[in-house]
């Protein structure tokens, strides 16, 4: 019988000591959690950056785009973009931000301007990390749609490498000729 209460004793010594009472986390003063492991919480993003589209909140304002472009032609393009989110905005890495656009055609789909050209290539970097509140210009290669089109909307959008484009975006009307 005393064997049967050192075991039990023991059994409740090693369930108190593995649940983590009478511990503390290391530095806090804090006990220790009880009950089975959970799931650390998500990463804070490193250094305040962004790290998904969604964080990314931009003012564009156009300072240089083409009211017209010749079919196929390329021109560069240049916008000021302001950071009105608070999170930096990061120049390089993975991911890092863009200044990207693609094509809405009036004669595409029915009249809904569906999109026609999405260029992946034709990105412009940023010159250096943004912080909220900060601007920077930027200059990207904008190539014309291929065929001539009235009126065809040119959407620039600032797009989160390797992730997704951003939610904000500046229309802009060109006139693609012969």
């Amino acid at each position: 019988m005393s064997t049967s209460r050192f075991s039990s004793a023991a059994l409740v010594a090693t369930a108190l000591l593995v649940s983590g009472c009478g511990r503390e986390v290391p530095g806090t003063g804090q006990p220790a959690a009880s009950g089975p492991a959970k799931a650390a919480a998500p990463a804070a993003p490193a250094q305040g950056r962004v790290v998904k589209e969604s964080d990314v909140k931009a003012e564009i304002v156009p300072i240089d785009i083409p009211a017209s472009m010749s079919a196929g032609s390329t021109a560069t393009g240049k916008v000021k973009l302001t950071n009105k989110g608070e999170l930096t905005w990061p120049a390089e890495g993975n991911p890092s931000l863009k200044m990207a656009y693609h094509w809405y055609d009036p004669e595409g789909n029915k009249g809904q301007w569906a999109p026609v050209v999405w260029d992946d290539g034709n990105r412009g970097s940023l010159p250096k990390d943004v912080a909220p509140g900060e601007s920077v210009e930027v200059s990207f290669p904008i190539k014309a749609l291929p065929k001539p089109t009235k009126n065809a909307k040119l959407v620039l959008v600032p797009f989160l490498f390797d992730v997704n484009f951003c939610p904000d975006s500046w229309v802009v009307e060109v006139q693609i000729v012969k």
